[in-house]
């Protein structure tokens, strides 16, 4: 048994031989030119100062501080540009909603007069008293 696998050797080292390539593998960055990199590094840079500048003027247009949208546009591009718009969204809205509030108790104070204020309370609904270890004084001892 063992002569015959010493006998086959001579046939296998052929085989194993033909299968390993003389020249090394490819590599891509050899086949596409250094200058190529830069052009698209160049145009990425552009495309991002441009989302800056969409981010700088939607957050000056919602009232947000202008250089956080300019960042968030800058480094997040088309989400960051989102995040802002939404944000600036909801505040205008909040403070559209306010602005409407105080108008029509304008008018409800003007055509029915001044409404009692009812002292609010951080615990519940207006006039609940608190809870009683919350009214001060010591704990009680459990």
């Amino acid at each position: 048994m063992r002569t015959a696998l010493i006998d086959s050797m001579h046939h296998l080292l052929p085989l194993a031989a033909s299968s390993t390539s003389a020249r090394p593998p490819i590599n891509p960055f050899d086949m596409i030119p250094w200058g190529f990199f830069v052009v698209i590094m160049i145009a990425n840079l552009v495309f991002m100062a441009g989302a800056a500048v969409v981010g700088y003027h939607i957050a000056k247009k919602y009232q947000i501080e202008p250089w956080l949208g300019a960042a968030a546009g800058f480094f997040l591009t088309w989400i960051g540009i989102l995040i802002v718009f939404l944000i600036g969204n909801s505040q205008q809205q909040s403070r559209e909603r306010k602005e409407r509030e105080q108008q029509y108790a304008a008018w409800w104070n003007a055509n029915y007069g001044p409404q009692a204020q009812q002292q609010q309370s951080p615990y519940a609904w207006p006039g609940q008293p608190a809870p009683p270890n919350q009214q001060g004084g010591p704990r009680p001892h459990a």
